[in-house]
């Protein structure tokens, strides 16, 4: 797959940089076909592997075949939720933008927002539901909050294939009691955010792949999507969003901004996340 974009993939290096190309090759495939996963998860998140060296994560091509294709339909929705439901997708993000690798991950720096392990966490206790809110309730959540559309039947196909493909990525930790990769950290002290500097911070380290006015960026594809996420207005995610509050964007870009070479510190990535909140988006419809 990397073959063919190698045309691209030099223009990117000299437009975007070095971290804008690494980013970029996470786009979406034309078929998702066998042998095209995006990148190597072993290679590109070792630091955090090597933290649970019990842990072996599972390629989705690898399942059962009784279980293969709706573990790849499951796969599929996440890495390219545009394509594959954008029937209940409202604004132009996929999961993947805030699950790397489609939640294949363990967390930690480059690693995302890890779904590894989360089919044993749920039902569990909301703070905003204030209730316990079962993995359907949740993954619709994202549906109605973060691609700012509708929810998708619970009973229906791409539910069950969501939850297939999450039941395998968990299968490898099912024995565990704690899942401690899950979630963001909370920061670590405590600092009001400075949006005036995020603003400064956001023009040096961000602008050049999510742009000035922050919608992301078309790839010279066959097909134009936004792989390089809108961070603001109509196409991104609403108000109602976990991203859309501090506590989940700071850590969220300390951890993995810019892609792949995250260099900010605590307070700068708090003043960066304020500025991005700040900016219009669409209101969640209660």
């Amino acid at each position: 797959m990397l073959k063919q974009l190698w045309p691209y993939s030099m223009l990117l290096i000299l437009v975007f940089g070095l971290g804008s190309f690494f980013a970029i090759t996470q786009h979406r495939p034309k078929d998702l076909t066998t042998n095209e996963i995006a990148l190597n998860v072993e290679e590109i998140f070792a630091p955090q592997l090597k933290k649970h060296p019990d842990i072996v994560l599972v390629d989705p091509e690898m399942a059962p075949p009784e279980i293969r294709d709706e573990v790849m339909k499951g796969y599929r929705i996440l890495i390219d939720t545009q394509k594959q439901a954008k029937e209940y997708a409202g604004d132009r993000l996929n999961c993947r933008n805030c699950h790397f690798q489609a939640g294949n991950t363990l967390g930690g720096k480059n690693g995302s927002i890890s779904l590894v392990g989360v089919t044993y966490v749920y039902p569990r206790y909301s703070q905003r539901a204030g209730r316990d809110v079962s993995l359907v309730e949740r993954i619709n959540a994202c549906f109605e909050r973060s691609l700012n559309g509708k929810p998708l039947p619970v009973d229906g196909p791409k539910m069950k294939a969501i939850l297939a493909y999450l039941n395998w990525i968990s299968a490898p930790v099912k024995d565990r009691k704690e899942f401690p990769w899950l979630g963001l950290p909370k920061m670590t002290h405590d600092y009001k955010p400075n949006p005036d500097n995020g603003k400064k911070l956001y023009a040096l380290h961000c602008a050049a792949c999510h742009l000035d006015n922050g919608q992301g960026t078309k790839l010279p594809m066959e097909e134009q999507v936004l792989d390089i996420p809108p961070l603001w207005g109509d196409d991104s995610f609403n108000d109602g969003s976990g991203m859309s509050h501090i506590d989940k964007m700071a850590p969220f870009i300390w951890l993995n901004m810019p892609f792949m070479t995250p260099v900010l510190n605590e307070k700068e990535s708090m003043d960066v996340g304020q500025y991005i909140i700040n900016q219009p988006r669409p209101k969640f419809e209660r």
